[in-house]
């Protein structure tokens, strides 16, 4: 889905390995999103909304890196 945004070095080319990868760079995605979201609402309830998601978000991404790197992911760098 997101390909060419990031570069990973993978140990087994695995479809789970893929799997987990793009769902890193999907959390990545949704992350910028909110923080563009949370720049342009007001509202306290709004703004205190956004960053709650981008915390989860962020805690999901680390799930994410630990299994990645379990399975043989060696990096995972954002390529700019």
């Amino acid at each position: 889905i997101f390909g060419g945004i990031f570069m990973s070095i993978i140990k087994k080319n695995t479809k789970q390995n893929r799997d987990l990868i793009e769902q890193m760079e999907k959390i990545q995605y949704e992350i910028q999103r909110e923080k563009v979201r949370m720049n342009m609402v007001t509202d306290e309830c709004l703004i205190n909304s956004c960053i709650y998601k981008i915390k989860s978000l962020e805690r999901q991404y680390q799930y994410f890196l630990i299994e990645a790197r379990q399975n043989g992911v060696k990096s995972f760098e954002k390529i700019s």
